[in-house]
């Protein structure tokens, strides 16, 4: 019993330690990140929770843009406004020392500042059969990382997504839980649009869609995330209590 305690405790120093990790790693997110399509006509900004919070249609967009064209520049822009944003991330991180403060942590080092892992719990050698326990450990791991969190809740559901269109069904846009943005246009409503109009319209329908992916996301995750700590738990206390049982004396 005495065992399970430590390991207990020692598994909670880690869980605090990556969860510092985490906290450290949202901190050095990127306020805004901005891209455009090719023909520069269109511009999306993503804000610090990586989902697009504007969009932006330049004045003088008909001089190098179809109006068939519009829909995929919106796609594309927020595209490329998320690569910009993981560039600047990772090279935040990587300026900070973050990687490599995971890597300690992960791989149990005593380094001061970083809690220690229990035996059990750490990363085993490539040449080693995984445990059960390590196993548990990066199930733990990805649990708290928020992206990767949300893609194992809703493997047995369609990702959340927020959807908005104006009311002559001219102008659709979708947006996922990842940041993805698209966009859907009838040509000939976007002929007779300014880009005043177009930039108009697109915000208000941004902001709409992003309300109704919190509402989805908050349904998918009160659905689905109960249950999975719930077992993960049980899981681990198994796992710990097999552990601590004297082997059969042979």
């Amino acid at each position: 019993m005495e065992d399970i305690r430590r390991d207990m405790a020692q598994l909670s120093r880690y869980a605090e330690g990556l969860e510092q990790l985490l906290a450290d790693a949202d901190q050095a997110a990127p306020a805004r990140s901005q891209g455009t399509d090719r023909s520069g006509m269109v511009a999306v900004a993503v804000g610090k929770d990586g989902l697009p919070e504007a969009v932006a249609v330049h004045v003088r967009w008909r001089e190098r843009l179809p109006a068939g064209s519009l829909a995929p520049a919106v796609t594309e822009a927020s595209q490329a406004a998320l690569r910009a944003r993981g560039e600047t991330w990772s090279q935040a991180l990587e300026r900070s020392g973050w990687p490599a403060r995971l890597d300690r942590l992960g791989t149990g080092a005593d380094v001061a500042g970083d809690p220690p892992v229990p035996a059990a719990f750490r990363r085993p050698p490539a040449s080693a059969a995984s445990r059960p326990l390590d196993i548990l450990a990066e199930e733990a791991i990805r649990g708290y990382d928020t992206a990767a969190s949300v893609a194992a809740r809703a493997r047995s559901a369609p990702p959340p997504q927020g959807r908005a269109a104006n009311g002559e069904r001219t102008l659709t846009l979708t947006v996922q839980a990842d940041g993805q943005l698209t966009c859907q246009a009838d040509p000939r409503w976007v002929e007779r649009q300014t880009g005043a109009d177009l930039t108009r319209v697109l915000g208000e329908l941004l902001a709409t869609a992003r309300r109704g992916l919190a509402q989805a996301s908050d349904a998918t995750g009160a659905a689905r995330g109960n249950q999975q700590s719930v077992q993960f738990m049980q899981e681990i206390l198994a796992a710990l209590g097999d552990a601590a049982r004297p082997s059969p004396r042979t």
